[in-house]
């Protein structure tokens, strides 16, 4: 695996690259608005004082993946991963996760990694299964556009 560095939280210059990546296929239900439409929105991903929530991964400098943290009620801590298109299907998804992993144990112990994958999402799903997540329980919600989809809960055993 080519060398991955922590590149730091979140910046615009990344929150903007990363509002740009584009999906194929299934998997462009993971495209995002543009960065003007998630600034007006107030997501986090355009929001600042919500940078300390990313951390993000690169390689040669060049920004391939980001971790988001989200932080819930008892003690968990959901993860949620994105990585450059580009990237995808290659098996870096295990390393980012791990990396952010370790990350929360050493800075949120007593919380638990959880994640939500769309049920569909199998290579997603192989990817989380191979770091030590587990599968909690299906459920039925309303994703970011709007449509209802089933989502895997899992949560990460050590």
């Amino acid at each position: 695996m080519e060398d991955i560095k922590f590149l730091g939280n979140m910046t615009e210059e990344y929150a903007i690259d990363i509002c740009n990546w584009n999906y194929d296929g299934g998997y462009s239900v993971y495209n995002m608005t543009s960065f003007d439409e998630a600034k007006k929105k107030n997501y986090s991903i355009a929001n600042p004082s919500r940078y300390s929530e990313y951390l993000c991964y690169g390689i040669n400098k060049e920004l391939v993946a980001y971790i988001k943290l989200n932080f819930k009620e008892n003690n968990e801590i959901y993860v949620g991963i994105g990585l450059k298109p580009n990237v995808t299907g290659k098996g870096l998804g295990k390393h980012i996760l791990n990396f952010a992993l370790e990350y929360i144990k050493q800075n949120y112990a007593s919380y638990t990694p959880m994640l939500e994958v769309r049920s569909w999402n199998t290579r997603a799903i192989k990817c989380y299964t191979a770091v030590g997540f587990k599968p909690v329980k299906t459920i039925m919600q309303t994703d970011k556009n709007g449509v209802a989809c089933e989502f895997v809960i899992m949560k990460y055993e050590i």
